[in-house]
């Protein structure tokens, strides 16, 4: 037997790879079992001869059939005046008759799954003697077979003068603004995604995990969209792609459900969710082989390879940025001329693809600062502007419709890291002694590229250029520029303004007077979360590129233009926006993104306001039973009250329904009563291992099993247990399993664990019987009772476990592991407030709660009073007091 995979290729196995694979090639397709959505994009006249028009067709594939349409298939596209194909994507014209085109997808990820498992999305730019108001398509038929067709969008009749009629058509820039190819404000919210500069050949971390969470790109990207990104920055090496012969990425993996691939990309325990919310779907999803990951990503050559997931990004709605990463890739200092022909070359390739020719941009040389680089020529080295100029002269001729993104350099002093530096202030270039970008910004108020002029594209039809070049740095906090000051407040706004801010509001301007305002992006930022500057630092820079607050300094617009340095786990300074499983994200680094303009598909953040009916799922596994009348503890812990009455501090608290609070002094408990906190600390919650650390660190039962240990608890006479926890693992982090095989003790081995071998214990004392147990436990397991769909909902289901039998619960917020108190103290405030409504949802819990809000507040650098850009702790008591009113009886 041949092994396919990790199948072997028995009959039952063949039998699903020849149905997904092969059969429905001998299989008739019947009439309409194919679907085909139709949208005419835009219809203009050409200026070769009367009649002559142009339309661009998206035609988007399905397959209601229960067989599979394999490639290679025929596909006939009919429509009124119908002449020739002037340019396609995913589509091999094979000729024409009059109104019919004719052609074959025979990649193999177009491949057609039955019960319209996937689509496939084909671009076609068509010539027709047509000026009808509707010029889509009448028929378009699969393997011979007529489809059912749907046409979404047709515009009107194509104007005299061939002017493209909806929106620009490309990207442009107008007014210090990006606009889309609908002609609106486009706001870039980009991730950086390395892989092809690093000799890997393909984007990083297609080897992390065992699903397709993380080892399936297409299932990466479709993580990445609904994170809400629309843009993805791809650095490369010249050496790579031309050189470099590309590495296997496919594998073996597990399929997940879309429920799964939502849930990785929400953040944990956000209940507040219409239940009608859209979920964004891929326009343009790959077509996966079961078990199988990657196997539709070309393996011919790693330039073919690249051009494929530029065209995969942009079917799928993303822009792409292609960076040359200078830091890695020194080609165009060892071998200028090659440079010079790689670049047009790279996007003469890429230009094929439709959809991409209009989607992709050019990040010509990242941080020319790097290997020494100023703005002209220096040092034996050429300068930076020259090249921009070069490059942009060679890439423009190729395809006129690419944005250009210029990055600053050799202005440091001004600038605090690599990117930066693009002041053009001839004082304060002067005063610094830096590097002056003057002589190039002179020179591109000249090109073509930034003129409003007329000139002629393919197809010979007229077309108003418009702006094309956007000024595009880099910041980062103090962690990755190692900056001592100006990195915060007014010093961080005044050296932005100088260096990049003016240009998108005075703009630049010439000795006549003319003047143009340029578009910003920020094309690299990105942090850890774990310095302390960083954090006032992140934060007054969201600030300013939101132009609010503080950061509203007069002298710049808004920035809604930013990349995100980057998915990548492997990002040795900044980490990624996954954490080093490649699945699990990092929520801090989102919620910075969504104040400056990110939004994930459930449409706002992680502020849920009240708790649904899912919340309490978190402790289903048992019911809370009556509250016990009386109880006969192994330890009793017996307190004196001012008012002269004993109780027993562990049996007879949970009858009552009144929380916490203090008199006098003394604590008062539930029963009313003053009471003694005899409390022990357990931690695991605050250190990753999403669950109470030792159950998995002994062969013995009595530490293996958490309500075992409970017990115990109970039995040493201790009635209160303080959680140390981190919100990050809380929401960041899958829940660990803790199931293992034990075999439970008996109730006399119980008490012996628990007694003092050199003590008697008194006749008839027994080991205290739980309030309430596991209903769910599975016999000869520990733990198998424990949720596993997240690390709150087990948190929850533990605290509510404790305070049940007659446990109060401490929440300690360990600032040692975990910062947000620091980074976002606005975030930390309301993920208290969202924490303690959703353990409020369990009236024992209620009752039974006390909040630490701050664990060794002096270790996160706080003082009573704000101090050093950070809050002071004093506030942190009363601001989630406020957040939280209907627990101010428990704090």
């Amino acid at each position: 037997m041949r092994a396919l995979g990790s199948c072997l290729v028995m009959p039952a196995c063949l039998a699903l790879v020849l149905s997904l694979l092969g059969s429905a090639t001998a299989a008739a397709l019947a009439v309409n079992d194919c679907s085909v959505t139709a949208q005419v994009s835009s219809h203009w006249a050409l200026s070769t001869g009367d009649n002559q028009y142009a339309a661009s067709i998206s035609l988007l594939l399905s397959n209601k059939g229960t067989g599979t349409i394999a490639v290679p298939y025929d596909i006939s596209v009919e429509g009124v005046g119908y002449s020739e194909v002037v340019q396609a994507l995913n589509f091999d014209s094979t000729g024409t008759s009059t109104g019919v085109i004719n052609g074959t997808a025979s990649l193999y990820w177009e491949t057609l799954l039955p019960l319209s498992a996937n689509t496939v999305n084909l671009g076609l730019i068509i010539q027709t003697t047509s000026n009808a108001s509707n010029v889509a398509p009448t028929s378009v038929s699969i393997a011979g077979k007529t489809c059912n067709l749907n046409i979404t969008q047709t515009p009107g009749a194509a104007p005299a003068g061939g002017a493209i009629e909806s929106g620009s058509d490309s990207l442009t820039t107008s007014n210090g603004n990006i606009i889309g190819l609908d002609g609106n404000v486009l706001n870039l919210m980009g991730i950086n995604f390395f892989g092809f500069d690093d000799g890997n050949t393909m984007v990083d971390g297609l080897w992390a995990g065992s699903d397709q969470l993380t080892l399936d790109f297409a299932t990466i990207v479709y993580r990445i969209q609904l994170l809400g990104f629309n843009a993805v920055r791809l650095p490369f090496s010249f050496q790579n792609l031309y050189n470099a012969a590309p590495k296997s990425q496919t594998q073996t993996c597990s399929a997940v459900t879309t429920e799964a691939i939502l849930s990785s990309v929400t953040y944990p325990g956000k209940t507040d969710i219409p239940a009608d919310q859209p979920v964004p779907t891929q326009a343009s999803p790959a077509a996966q082989t079961p078990g199988v990951c990657n196997d539709y990503v070309p393996s011919d050559t790693t330039l073919d390879r690249f051009a494929w997931v530029v065209s995969y990004l942009a079917a799928n709605d993303f822009y792409i940025l292609l960076d040359n990463q200078f830091n890695l890739d020194t080609t165009v200092l060892d071998d200028y001329q090659q440079w010079l022909t790689w670049w047009p070359s790279l996007i003469s390739t890429i230009s094929q693809d439709a959809t991409a020719s209009l989607r992709i941009m050019v990040d010509i040389l990242n941080e020319p600062d790097c290997n020494g680089l100023k703005w002209s020529a220096a040092n034996g080295k050429p300068g930076a502007g020259d090249l921009y100029l070069a490059a942009m002269d060679a890439i423009y001729a190729v395809n006129p419709n690419v944005l250009f993104f210029i990055e600053g350099t050799g202005q440091s002093g001004l600038a605090d890291n690599w990117g930066d530096g693009l002041c053009t202030d001839a004082s304060t270039i002067s005063s610094y002694g830096i590097s002056d970008p003057n002589p190039f910004f002179t020179t591109l108020m000249g090109k073509q590229y930034l003129d409003q002029a007329c000139i002629c594209l393919l197809l010979l039809s007229c077309y108003i250029l418009l702006l094309f070049v956007v000024v595009a740095p880099h910041i980062y906090p103090p962690s990755i520029s190692k900056a001592t000051s100006n990195y915060a407040g007014s010093g961080l706004f005044n050296r932005l303004s100088l260096s990049f801010g003016t240009l998108n509001k005075a703009g630049y301007c010439l000795p006549d007077g003319t003047c143009h305002q340029f578009a910003v992006c920020i094309g690299e930022t990105g942090t850890a979360f774990t310095n302390a500057l960083d954090n006032p630092a992140m934060a007054d820079f969201a600030s300013y590129l939101s132009n609010t607050g503080s950061g509203a300094d007069g002298l710049h617009n808004a920035i809604s233009n930013v990349f995100w340095w980057a998915w990548n786990a492997n990002s040795g300074d900044t980490k990624g926006l996954v954490q080093d499983d490649w699945l699990t994200v990092n929520w801090n680094k989102v919620d910075w993104l969504a104040s400056v303009g990110l939004a994930p598909w459930y449409a706002n953040q992680f502020n849920p306001s009240s708790t649904s009916s899912s919340s309490s799922a978190a402790i289903e596994s048992y019911t809370e039973p009556s509250p016990p009348t009386s109880g006969d503890g192994f330890s009793t812990a017996t307190n004196t009250s001012s008012y002269g009455t004993n109780s027993s501090a562990i049996a007879a608290e949970s009858s009552a329904t009144a929380g916490l609070t203090t008199v006098n002094a003394s604590v008062i408990g539930v029963s009313g009563l003053a009471i003694d906190l005899v409390g022990v600390t357990w931690p695991g919650f605050d250190d990753g291992n999403t669950m109470f650390d030792g159950l998995l660190d002994s062969a013995s039962s009595f530490s293996q099993d958490f309500q075992t240990q409970v017990q115990r608890i109970l039995s040493l006479g201790f009635n209160t247990v303080k959680i140390p926890f981190s919100f990050n693992d809380l929401s960041g982090l899958q829940p660990l399993d803790f199931v293992i095989n034990c075999t439970l003790p008996t109730t006399a081995q119980l008490q012996s664990s628990v007694s003092n071998p050199n003590v008697t214990s008194p006749p008839g004392r027994s080991i205290p019987a739980l309030n309430a147990s596991a209903a769910t436990e599975i016999s000869g397991t520990c733990n198998s009772y424990l949720p596993n769909d997240s690390v709150l909902d087990r948190f929850l289901y533990v605290v509510d476990f404790l305070a049940t039998n007659n446990l109060y619960v401490v929440l300690s917020n360990n600032v040692t592991a975990d910062n947000t108190v620091a980074v976002s103290p606005s975030m930390w405030i309301q993920s208290w407030a969202t924490l303690v409504t959703a353990v409020s949802a369990y009236p024992a819990s209620k009752s039974h709660l006390i909040l630490d809000f701050i664990d060794y507040p002096d270790k996160a650098g706080l003082k009573w009073e704000a101090n050093n850009g950070l809050p002071g702790s004093g506030l942190s008591l009363c601001y989630p007091m406020a957040c939280i009113s209907i627990r101010c009886d428990a704090a």
